[in-house]
């Protein structure tokens, strides 16, 4: 490996080189070997060494020990008979190539090449030099399988060898840049040209990627992802590859926008009214989510006691807390942060119990849409609560089947009605101690605007002027328009 045959010392008084059609004599072939043609009694006197040349190093070297032809007479008529060659070689596209083909045989045999069953005839791209078939300047299509026949009139041998001819491979990956939305599907496609083609492995930020779980590679030239996660943003890398020729190319996929993740919650807590808490979530996504908070579904009201405050990481977390100086019997309820962006929204919840007689906070009034489910929770704080009871127009609920009193305190209306579900509402937290709180809500139902349907004439021509009106048939203001 890395040496190579640079030319062969004739008793020392001259060099052979590779050539293209030798000298009449003297032949060697591109590939180091020499042939001796028309061989007599004077070759065997001759001496020849070869000379080779490091390619790494770049040093030059004779051989020591100097090569001799050993010339028999014959006796009488002897078939042809070969040495052993390899029976595949291998050689890239626009270069020379010798096949040998070297007979020994008494009268000296005649040559004959078949490539495949087809006999070779003299062209300007081939032709022999004494037995050996040389091809000047290989291309793809003579990949085949070649056979050299020799025979005399006391025989025959043959001898074949399939050549095959390689193109450079090189590879490209389509698309080169993509950005892909969380949940979406990726598709990177491998071209491939030159051949042969061994091996064609997908790899992942250095890793190879197999098919299994969401990663699909079918054929092995097209790589699917699917759904797409955050963790799959990366260099994904195409690479082919034939013996020792090698290529490869690569593509950048980044995520587009994802749905935010909580990637930390808090937690619910029971405590003495008087310590400080701070509530923590911690989110992810693209574009980067914005965080809200409420209290049993209410914006938390204004107090100096409480301070919030939202902060990206370098690592582009959004980091959002609620920090509570000095806790009192009325800031307990359901906490919830909400982390919301172009791509979705995810919700967490918890309970912040503080020791105390029960207190329902103020509700004021709220809109239901006629036809649609309402649901409201009691804003209740005071720990332990033993129960907690709705009551419309003083009369205690439910009262039909479409209203639900569940025990956290959230009243569920289903197909909400004009003049039937709307009206006075009230919720009441008690004690197994007898001790209550009462708060009221005010339920205004609001009917859905509907739209009128339109269409437009059917034979309109370009250039003429076409008119459609919004007819809105019900539906309570404020109304707004979008077209």
């Amino acid at each position: 490996e890395h040496v190579t045959v640079t030319s062969w010392l004739h008793d020392n008084t001259f060099n052979i080189y590779p050539s293209l059609h030798g000298d009449g004599k003297y032949h060697m072939t591109s590939e180091g070997e020499l042939h001796v043609l028309e061989v007599g009694p004077q070759d065997g006197l001759s001496k020849f060494q070869c000379r080779t040349l490091h390619q790494l190093t770049g040093s030059s070297q004779l051989s020591r020990t100097p090569a001799r032809i050993i010339i028999t007479e014959a006796q009488g008529s002897v078939p042809p008979r070969m040495s052993e060659r390899t029976s595949r070689v291998v050689v890239p596209a626009g270069a020379r190539v010798t096949l040998p083909c070297v007979a020994q045989g008494h009268p000296p045999p005649h040559y004959m090449w078949y490539k495949g069953s087809r006999a070779l005839g003299g062209s300007s791209g081939m032709w022999m030099v004494g037995g050996s078939l040389v091809l000047g300047r290989v291309g793809v299509d003579d990949s085949a399988q070649y056979t050299c026949v020799a025979n005399n009139t006391a025989g025959e041998t043959r001898y074949s060898a399939h050549l095959l001819v390689t193109l450079p491979i090189s590879v490209q990956v389509t698309p080169r840049e993509v950005q892909v939305d969380a949940g979406g599907r990726l598709e990177l496609r491998c071209h491939v040209s030159g051949e042969p083609v061994d091996t064609v492995t997908w790899y992942k930020d250095g890793t190879v990627l197999r098919s299994g779980g969401r990663v699909t590679i079918r054929p092995r030239e097209t790589l699917h992802v699917s759904p797409i996660h955050a963790s799959d943003a990366g260099i994904y890398q195409c690479a082919a590859t034939y013996a020792q020729d090698y290529a490869h190319a690569h593509a950048y996929v980044t995520l587009g926008a994802a749905a935010p993740q909580l990637v930390y919650r808090f937690i619910e807590q029971t405590l003495q009214p008087g310590p400080a808490v701070s509530l923590k979530c911690i989110a992810t996504g693209t574009p980067t989510p914005h965080i809200t908070w409420l209290l049993d579904g209410f914006p938390l009201s204004p107090s100096h006691r409480y301070v919030k405050g939202q902060y990206v990481s370098a690592h582009g977390e959004v980091i959002s807390h609620v920090n509570i100086s000095t806790v009192h019997v009325t800031d307990g309820g359901t906490y919830a942060c909400t982390a919301e962006n172009s791509a979705g929204s995810v919700v967490h919840s918890a309970r912040l119990n503080v020791y105390g007689p029960p207190h329902v906070r103020p509700m004021g009034q709220v809109s239901a849409v006629a036809g649609e489910t309402f649901l409201v929770t009691c804003p209740v704080s005071g720990y332990p609560v033993h129960k907690i009871t709705w009551r419309k127009d003083g009369v205690r609920l439910p009262t039909t089947h479409r209203q639900r009193v569940h025990a956290n305190g959230t009243l569920v209306v289903e197909q909400v009605t004009r003049g039937t579900d709307d009206g006075q509402y009230s919720c009441t937290a008690s004690t197994r101690q007898g001790l209550s709180d009462t708060q009221h809500l005010t339920v205004r139902v609001m009917v859905a605007p509907a739209v009128l349907p339109f269409i437009f004439e059917e034979k309109l021509q370009a250039g003429e002027r076409a008119g459609a009106a919004c007819i809105v048939s019900k539906g309570d203001p404020p109304i707004t328009f979008t077209w």
